[in-house]
């Protein structure tokens, strides 16, 4: 383990070990990660993007609804229900007859089950993401925030727990993570007027905002958790000397942490290039390049609907 020189200097927020190739070992208190509020909103661009992709969102709630698990399971133990639960009511009596004082927890409900998955979306909202798409349709931002918009709304009908988070870095001691909505949150019209007004800024710090997210999920219900990682790009900072490979094996000590800690990331790039690099980063299966910027709105809902299973 190495550690950060001048590390207690840095601003607030929260210290993360950062993985140095060269060296072959981890620096502790490296990478300083605080959270912001995003304060753009535009509530009309919100507005114009769920119409202009409404028949695309309709298709993606159809298909939702024939996912939604339908299956009843029992709620065991309860103090109210359908039906007695046998091997609580006879606990029950045994203590009462015991001369215990025992809790009434003697029934049993029938619910929907549902799966217990929870996944929080990344996005990388560097300055790259301003730039006008190579094939045509506007810029990068507007596929971007077209697909956040409809994950969102996707994510509202299938009622599993999520979160969304955008993130962009200055070097190692100034790396923004963007809490957009958390697990615990509903889809509000103030978050769609934040998604609405998603612009970019600086750099790609990409291990340290991926190991800020995977604490993050300490917040979530479900056992079953899933980062999506939305990108444009290389991991990249101002301060990573020319060398690509460095935040490149950052990020693949970041991707097996979460991993270790049953996270399972999985990366949709909108990077023609990223081929040369991302089997490196996640692993073979794992990542999704997308051939045209404009699928991003369909391919993000669909992306995880396809996970989840």
């Amino acid at each position: 383990m190495g550690y950060a020189k001048g590390a207690e200097y840095s601003e607030k927020g929260k210290p993360y070990a950062e993985w140095d190739y060269r060296d072959n070992r981890y620096k502790r208190n490296w990478a300083w990660v605080q959270e912001k509020e995003l304060t753009e909103l535009d509530a009309g661009e919100a507005t114009k993007l769920l119409t202009q992709y409404a028949p695309a969102l309709k298709r993606l709630k159809r298909a939702i609804q024939t996912q939604k698990p339908a299956r009843m399971a029992p709620l065991r133990r309860q103090f109210d229900g359908d039906e007695l639960d046998l091997e609580a009511t006879m606990s029950y009596i045994a203590e009462k007859r015991a001369g215990m004082s025992p809790k009434a927890n003697i029934y049993r409900q029938r619910v929907v089950q549902h799966r217990d998955t929870a996944v929080t979306l990344l996005a990388d909202i560097s300055t790259s993401i301003m730039q006008t798409n190579p094939d045509g349709g506007g810029r990068v931002v507007d596929s971007l925030r077209a697909g956040m918009l409809l994950f969102a709304e996707s994510m509202e009908e299938v009622g599993d727990p999520y979160s969304l988070a955008g993130f962009a870095s200055k070097y190692r001691d100034n790396v923004s993570y963007y809490a957009i909505k958390g697990f615990d949150e509903r889809l509000t019209p103030h978050t769609r007027a934040v998604l609405g007004g998603l612009t970019g800024r600086l750099a790609t710090r990409m291990g340290a905002a991926i190991r800020h997210a995977v604490a993050g999920f300490d917040k979530a219900p479900s056992q079953r958790r899933l980062l999506l990682i939305l990108s444009d790009g290389r991991p990249a900072d101002y301060d990573d000397g020319g060398d690509e490979r460095y935040l490149h094996e950052d990020t693949r000590m970041a991707v097996k942490e979460a991993v270790d800690a049953g996270v399972h990331p999985f990366c949709i790039t909108l990077d023609a290039t990223g081929s040369q690099y991302l089997p490196q980063i996640f692993g073979p299966g794992h990542y999704l390049i997308l051939d045209h910027i404009n699928d991003l709105p369909k391919k993000l809902p669909e992306v995880y609907l396809r996970l989840r299973k």
